[in-house]
């Protein structure tokens, strides 16, 4: 039989997999969901008609703003957003001087003035002098209070932030392999967080793939109480679809408005597939998602889903900004074998790179893992416990070797934006 050519997303452009016809058990895509035709007129009725609150009846002209962006490695579309939000904003009466606009960069690295032009436009970014939030710069973290179950969470985030008279989140809303869906709640934690309180939620032992579960999830359940007690004033959430199109705007109050985004999320997201392969092709979808090997993983934690036990996966990721962290390429080169790393973890907690770490393990335990990337050698991913790769065709040799007969091969083009329930289980 014919091969089918599939483009897979790789950086800014695709990489082509040839896979035999009787071999291909399912391209995983969820269903067509419509982009929006009027992206800037769906973002102003968004915010003229918001969830649960009357937010710009109540802001007053000397009230200070602090607007919580992601930073450069989420695909959300800020300039667009921040324009809309802005010009609202100032309409009511709120002086520019009194805006602060505030990068929610966790424990990523800043971004640069580049970064933020692409991002946001030199208008705004000279208009507003975005703040990159650092989590280790204790100066510029405030307490705000004890939170989890025992009280004993010392919440403390971004200055700017918690001293504002009124704070407004943006971001989007998508499948995140711990927290549910990321959006809403996860711009203060890990967003704008301490150091030392993106360890404690971070060191909750991610032994569960979590990807659109929200139900017994202290990840989730912790972000959303951090949220609350900071006190969020306004929400503006955006949800992509398959093509990575605008497809729905939601805002408004903390809760209403995100899970009103959660739940059309989930309709665009959820998909079945039938049953398991024996090798999953998998990336995160192109730039920005595989800027790094570090925001790739994502993209492994989907193909763990639906990939057999002794299998492969194949991660395409360009990563044209190398691996993304250090501790991480540390945790990886430390280990002997991916259990060796799940007991570290559970020994040490998080350290900034381990909990990925433990994510690849945990992978490694069920799968072979193959990386094509141009941008990585085979002698670095060699050291972390992975096998590279030049090509997809390459990779896709390499897993062949590995698995007797003919195997069945899935294929996620984008990953991440999935949740993925099998019909027959692994």
């Amino acid at each position: 039989m014919a091969d089918l050519k599939i483009d897979i997303p790789y950086g800014s452009g695709y990489q082509p997999a040839k896979i035999p016809e009787r071999q291909l058990l399912t391209v995983v895509k969820p269903d067509q969901v419509e982009s929006l035709l009027d992206f800037a007129g769906a973002i102003r009725k968004a915010l003229r008609t918001p969830k649960g609150t009357r937010f710009f009846r109540s802001i007053m002209p000397r009230d200070t703003i602090a607007i919580v962006i992601d930073d450069k490695t989420r695909p959300v579309p800020s300039k667009e957003l921040l324009h809309a939000l802005l010009e609202e904003l100032l309409f009511s009466g709120i002086k520019p001087e009194n805006v602060k606009i505030v990068i929610a960069t966790g424990v990523h690295p800043p971004c640069g003035r580049e970064d933020l032009d692409r991002m946001l436009g030199p208008e705004i970014v000279d208009r507003f002098m975005p703040i990159n939030h650092s989590a280790w710069d204790n100066e510029e973290l405030a307490y705000v209070a004890m939170i989890g179950k025992d009280k004993s969470f010392q919440l403390r985030i971004n200055r700017s932030v918690a001293e504002a008279k009124i704070r407004i989140l943006t971001g989007v809303i998508s499948p995140h392999h711990a927290a549910g869906y990321s959006g809403g709640r996860k711009s203060i934690l890990p967003g704008v967080a301490s150091f030392e309180n993106i360890k404690k939620q971070h060191g909750i032992r991610p032994d569960r793939i979590m990807i659109g579960k929200l139900t017994d999830n202290p990840f989730h359940t912790l972000a959303m109480e951090a949220a609350e007690k900071v006190g969020v004033h306004f929400i503006v959430n955006v949800v992509l679809n398959h093509q990575g199109q605008l497809a729905k705007v939601v805002a408004g109050d903390l809760v209403r408005a995100w899970e009103e985004g959660v739940a059309f999320c989930d309709k665009v997201a959820r998909v079945t597939v039938p049953e398991c392969a024996d090798i999953v092709v998998t990336s995160p979808g192109g730039f920005p998602r595989d800027i790094n090997l570090w925001q790739s993983q994502k993209a492994i934690s989907t193909a763990e889903l639906i990939v057999k036990p002794g299998g492969v996966i194949v991660l395409v990721a360009e990563c044209r900004e190398g691996v993304g962290s250090q501790d991480l390429e540390n945790w990886l080169r430390a280990a002997s074998s991916p259990q060796e790393i799940i007991e570290r973890f559970n020994q040490l907690g998080f350290t900034g790179g381990s909990r990925k770490a433990y994510y690849f393990a945990r992978a490694l335990q069920r799968a072979h893992l193959i990386v094509v990337s141009d941008r990585l050698s085979k002698d670095t991913l060699k050291g972390m416990l992975l096998t590279g790769a030049g090509s997809v065709k390459e990779g896709l040799e390499m897993a062949r070797e590995r698995i007797a007969g003919s195997p069945f091969i899935s294929v996620l083009p984008s990953a991440p934006g999935l949740i993925v329930d099998v019909g027959k289980p692994c």
